[in-house]
């Protein structure tokens, strides 16, 4: 698709003032020079692949499936040598900045002690890692982990943190494998001047869906006339539900200069979450999404303006 001279600037996500005069080549004088003048078409090309994976990809569509509300069993054990204790909690989680990250927020007690949590999941597409980032009222301090999802199904993030009762070198084990719910478990090796010689698990959080199921309620709208798009904005799911899919810049007026999917409820479009144009045929085809209005038989909801599918099936043309 062509666009306009401006259309990078209305892409770009906030950065600030400096970066922005430094990218647009702006001189002394307040005179700005092109940027084919100041970067080279390779740096331009890199830069540009920044700009897409910037954009949510198939881990992010997994992650938000894990967003609702929670109860947990917390199984705590200080020392290798003490027994373990259990407490419970709840959490919720909800997927935040478009769909780039899985917030998780809990809430419990801890030896007596009201205690609150909140967690930062998400993957980078750059690296191809998971990373998480972790805070609690138990400290003034966060830690930070990164790393991948095992041949074993299991998300496995290391971090290190130095305070003054020495390194903390632990590692996020994130396992999917139960079939209500999903399992957390924290170990170190190292914890201040105590080394382990083999990890040692020190909170197992085992997490599983409120009855409620999700704050998403699935419903099953059939045909596409009765679905309601305000309702689905408003983050109602669909459930194996018949919707219009195409290219959300060519065909359903969605901004952009690049052709990404979309899906449409009524008058409202929405780009996807968790499979891509590409994914389908050749958009550019006399029946690609470029050229034709499709259906689709969907699962998922939407979220910041995002609708984030946990099924995508495109059904056949329906010939007149």
């Amino acid at each position: 698709m062509s666009g306009n001279s401006n259309s990078l600037l209305t892409r770009l996500p906030f950065i600030g003032c400096g970066l922005l005069t430094a990218l647009l080549g702006l001189s002394s004088t307040g005179h700005a020079l092109l940027v084919q003048d100041v970067a080279p078409a390779a740096d331009m090309n890199a830069f540009m692949k920044e700009m897409m994976l910037a954009e949510p990809g198939p881990e992010h569509a997994e992650l938000a499936k894990l967003a609702g509300a929670w109860n947990l069993e917390l199984v705590i054990q200080m020392a290798p040598e003490t027994a373990p204790e259990k407490e419970t909690a709840e959490a919720s989680a909800k997927m935040i900045l478009g769909g780039r990250f899985l917030e998780i927020s809990t809430s419990g007690d801890f030896m007596g002690m009201p205690i609150e949590s909140l967690g930062y999941l998400g993957y980078d597409r750059r690296t191809e890692q998971y990373n998480v980032m972790g805070m609690d009222t138990l400290g003034t301090y966060w830690v930070t982990a990164k790393g991948q999802r095992d041949e074993d199904g299991i998300i496995r993030l290391h971090g290190e943190d130095d305070s003054p009762s020495g390194k903390q070198v632990f590692t996020y084990e994130y396992d999917f494998s139960g079939p209500d719910g999903f399992e957390q478990r924290l170990l170190f090796t190292q914890l201040g001047h105590q080394a382990f010689d083999e990890p040692f698990a020190m909170m197992t959080s085992r997490y599983t869906r409120k009855s409620t199921s999700s704050r998403f309620a699935e419903v099953d709208h059939g045909a596409p006339t009765t679905l309601d798009s305000r309702r689905v904005a408003k983050g109602e799911s669909l459930k194996a539900a018949v919707v219009e899919t195409s290219c959300g810049q060519c065909q359903f007026d969605l901004p952009g200069d690049s052709c990404d999917l979309a899906v449409r409820v009524g008058d409202t479009a929405w780009f996807v979450t968790g499979t891509s144009i590409d994914e389908h045929g050749d958009a550019h085809a006399t029946d690609g999404f470029c050229n034709s209005i499709r259906q689709a038989r969907v699962s998922g909801h939407v979220e910041e303006g995002r609708f984030f599918v946990t099924k995508f099936e495109l059904l056949p043309d329906v010939e007149d």
